[in-house]
């Protein structure tokens, strides 16, 4: 019976005809945009909910638990949403899949031109002939845009009265010129966002390793001539390492621009971004062993010669989080969202008056400043729907938390050895976050302590 429903759930899939522009229907996610058809969903939802009983009865299931953390405001559960986290995994996982395939924003070169007097990109050696940071400024798809409302429960204006509530009093006068300034922001055209910066920024970093040679690339950006260009006059790229399986959408265009390179990421990475035509990666640092016999955690290490040490975060399922360090610099991505205290005060976090610190003022109260949630950490809220193994949000990609919670104990378990590892004298001197972030050891530790420390309800650092 089993067998049955799924071969009907494959046919109805294959037969569904090209959705109408009178008859679909568009819910957002942080990673995808999913159109459903009204009838497709009906016989989904049939076909869906009977696999699902005779799973349970058959298999006796176990019935995911809730975190033990009351984390505050509950995840959005649509409808369409539920079905589609309901499936099982071989329909489930390619679909969200192909729903999230990269797609690189716009830039500077993309809107004015490659003639253009401004560039979407900003160099600086952060390490003497051996590390340089590559600072990539770009638009906000607006399709992304509104799927982060989603996410978040709306949009920072429609997060205006409660972000108000909790800020400083000697601030909230200049929190209220924020979401004005960034109303008028928002109405520029893509030319005079382009021209004023961009709305966003990410860093790549590039780094030169030991011995024979080449580079490797941390955390890719967009291969523009110019950047492309410039790496090149510094030696070959030997290795490109992916930091996040949310922050795909240049590794397909890097690894096409380096076709010798080995690609070191995770295997949702992977997956996501054959769907574009990117090669197999050479090695899946989340897996012990690959069914197709590519390289592990343990093969790309070996590869790298003891240049450069990995570091990854078990139990993290919405990122898969990989730390490199090299040279004695730490580099990590989503992990930490602020700077610093000291780090506030040098990017005049309450003093800074352009458009980009009204946008970082509006996102820390509406979404990271720990009034905003019971749990009291700075962290984005949907970081901890995709720990919860009862919500949607769990089973939004390739990777799902335990059904008992234990992830949590696992992400705990991971950070406390990797904060201890470079707690070690000598081994760190400095941490570069790729949202433009950068601070010493100890202070990452807080910082990390701070945004996970609640995940077993012990300190992360020993």
């Amino acid at each position: 019976i089993i067998k049955k429903t799924i071969h009907h759930t494959k046919n109805e899939i294959h037969r569904t005809p090209p959705l109408s522009k009178t008859t679909h229907r568009r819910y957002s996610t942080s990673t995808m945009v999913l159109e459903l058809d009204t009838a497709t969903t009906a016989a989904a939802t049939a076909l869906t909910l009977s696999t699902i009983y005779l799973l349970k009865k058959h298999h006796n299931l176990s019935k995911p638990q809730k975190l033990k953390f009351d984390y505050g405001k509950p995840a959005p559960s649509p409808l369409p949403l539920k079905i589609l986290t309901s499936l099982p995994d071989f329909l489930r996982i390619p679909l969200f899949n192909s729903t999230a395939k990269p797609s690189p924003p716009k830039d500077a070169i993309d809107i004015l031109g490659p003639n253009s007097d401004v560039s979407p990109f900003e160099i600086s050696e952060v390490l003497a002939g051996k590390i340089w940071r590559v600072r990539y400024h770009y638009l906000i798809d607006p399709e992304f845009k509104k799927a982060m409302e989603g996410i978040l429960g709306g949009s920072m204006a429609d997060l205006k009265d409660k972000a108000l509530e909790i800020v400083p009093d000697h601030l909230r006068e200049t929190l209220e010129k924020d979401f004005k300034i960034s109303e008028e922001y928002d109405a520029l055209s893509e030319e005079e966002r382009a021209r004023n910066g961009g709305d966003m920024k990410q860093d790549m970093f590039v780094i030169k390793l030991e011995g024979e040679g080449g580079l490797l690339l941390y955390n890719p950006i967009r291969m523009h001539a110019e950047v492309k260009k410039w790496i090149e006059e510094r030696g070959k790229v030997k290795f490109i390492v992916s930091g996040s399986s949310s922050h795909t959408n240049h590794l397909p265009g890097t690894a096409l621009a380096y076709p010798d390179a080995k690609i070191v990421c995770a295997s949702a990475a992977d997956a996501k971004c054959k769907l574009v035509g990117m090669r197999p990666a050479d090695y899946l640092y989340d897996v012990n062993k690959d069914g197709t016999g590519r390289g592990t955690m343990k093969d790309a290490k070996e590869s790298l010669k003891g240049r450069v040490e990995l570091f990854h975060v078990d139990g993290d399922n919405c990122t898969q989080a990989l730390m490199i360090l090299a040279h004695k610099h730490l580099f990590e991505v989503d992990l930490v969202y602020t700077p610093s205290e000291e780090g506030m005060k040098e990017i005049e976090f309450e003093t800074g008056k352009t458009a980009s610190h009204s946008k970082f003022r509006m996102f820390y109260y509406c979404n990271i400043s720990p009034k905003i949630e019971p749990l009291g950490y700075e962290l984005p809220i949907y970081r901890c729907w995709f720990l919860d193994p009862t919500t949607v949000f769990s089973r939004l990609g390739q990777d799902v938390p335990k059904s008992d919670g234990s992830g949590c104990d696992d992400m705990a378990n991971s950070l406390r050895h990797i904060l201890k590892a470079i707690r070690e004298p000598g081994v760190c001197e400095r941490v570069h976050c790729v949202h433009a972030l950068s601070m010493n050891p100890d202070e990452f530790c807080e910082k990390v302590e701070n945004t996970w420390g609640w995940l077993d309800g012990k300190s992360l650092i020993e």
